[in-house]
C-alpha cells in the first residue's frame, strides 16, 4: 500500500506541474465541500449548440434536425450522469430561460482567458427557479476531428493520430441560495474513433464533461465501487482515476 501511496503522489506531482494552464475556477469557498440533498437546476442558456459534424448526429443520434437530435440526446444524458454521479435531491433541466433581470459579467480565467455570463446581481437569487443551485450553460461546441497519417522512421510508425469527436461546454455554477459564483470557466473532452464512431462515443463524450463539472462544484461524488479516487483537471480538462 505504501507502494501505491508514493506511486500516486508522484504522479499527482507530475500532472500537476504539467497542468499549468486552467480552464476552468472553483472559488475556494466551496473546495472540499460534500454537500448532498440539494436541488440543481441546468439551465440552458443558449439558443442552439454550435455543431460542425451534422451528419454524424444523424447518423448515430436519430434523423431530424441536427440541432434538436443532439439537444435531446445531451439532456438525457447529461440528466443521468449527475443523477447517478451525486447525492443531489432533485434535478431538473431547463430548456427556455429568459436573460430579462440578469447582468452580463466578464469573469476572469486567467489574464487572456475570459468568460461572458448572464448572471444575477451578487447577493441575489433567481426565485423562479426554486433551486439550491442553477448550472448555466452558455454554449455547446461539437466537432470531429480527423485523424493524421503517421510514416515510417527506422521501421517505427510514429507521428499519426486517429479522428476524433470532440465537445466543449462554457458555464457558470451558481449558488442560489447565497447568491454568488460557486465555479465558471470552460470544460472540454473527446473520443478517439479507431473504427467508426458510435452512439457510444457520444455518451462517453458527454459523460467526461458532466463528471469535470461535478468536480468543479461543491456536490458530493457519489461512487459506490471505488475507494479511491483522484482527480486531476489542466489545460485540457481531463481527469485520472486511480482505484486501489
Amino acid at each position: 500500500m505504501k507502494f501505491y501511496n508514493f506511486f500516486a503522489i508522484a504522479l499527482i506531482s507530475f500532472l500537476l506541474f504539467a497542468c499549468s494552464t486552467k480552464t476552468a475556477i472553483l472559488m475556494d469557498e466551496y473546495k472540499d465541500n460534500n454537500l448532498s440533498g440539494k436541488d440543481l437546476a441546468i439551465v440552458k442558456a443558449f439558443e442552439n449548440p454550435s455543431i460542425i459534424n451534422y451528419d454524424d448526429v444523424t447518423d448515430d443520434l436519430g434523423s431530424g434536425v441536427p440541432e434538436e437530435v443532439y439537444m435531446a440526446f445531451f439532456k438525457l444524458n447529461f440528466i443521468d450522469a449527475f443523477k447517478s454521479n451525486t447525492s443531489l435531491k432533485e434535478i431538473k433541466f431547463i430548456d427556455k430561460f429568459s436573460k430579462t433581470g440578469l447582468t452580463e459579467k466578464v469573469l476572469d480565467i486567467s489574464d487572456e482567458d475570459k468568460i461572458r455570463a448572464y448572471l444575477p446581481s451578487e447577493g441575489n437569487i433567481i426565485d423562479s427557479l426554486k433551486s439550491d443551485f442553477i448550472l448555466f450553460l452558455y454554449g455547446i461546441n461539437s466537432s470531429r476531428v480527423a485523424g493524421q497519417t503517421g510514416s515510417y522512421v527506422n521501421g517505427a510508425y510514429i507521428g499519426g493520430s486517429f479522428g476524433k469527436l470532440y465537445q466543449q461546454i462554457n458555464f457558470v455554477l451558481w449558488d442560489n441560495v447565497k447568491g454568488k459564483v460557486v465555479s465558471y470557466g470552460r470544460v472540454d473532452d473527446d473520443s478517439s474513433i479507431i473504427f467508426g464512431m458510435t452512439k457510444g462515443h457520444w455518451e462517453s463524450v458527454v459523460n467526461s464533461l458532466a463528471m469535470k463539472l461535478i468536480r468543479l462544484s461543491p456536490f458530493k461524488i457519489v461512487h459506490p465501487s471505488q475507494k479511491w479516487i483522484i482527480a486531476i483537471s489542466c489545460s485540457t480538462n481531463f481527469y485520472l482515476q486511480i482505484i486501489f
